[in-house]
């Protein structure tokens, strides 16, 4: 059975310097740019969600409304007759 060509391992070496220590140049500043997309990608899921909360038809309030005061109603229903009275709406 062969091995495909692209799953062939090599194996070599790289001469490395014992005195050699990679530079960090351009590390911090990529740290930076790193930061700075986070932080702008982050608020601009916060303002798209704040865009869509803000969205709610008209219609929709006031299916809401409706299910929130039959909610209401429901609840008061169960109360005793002398605070059934004294319901706000």
């Amino acid at each position: 059975m062969a091995i495909a060509p692209f799953a062939r391992q090599t194996s070599f070496s790289v001469y490395v310097p014992p005195s050699f220590r990679p530079s960090q140049q351009g590390h911090d500043e990529s740290k930076a740019i790193l930061a700075a997309t986070t932080k702008q990608m982050k608020q601009k899921q916060r303002d798209e969600l704040q865009r869509l909360v803000g969205e709610t038809s008209p219609e929709h309030k006031q299916q809401l409304e409706a299910v929130k005061l039959q909610a209401l109603r429901e609840f008061w229903s169960q109360a005793p007759l002398k605070d059934q009275e004294n319901m706000p709406f």
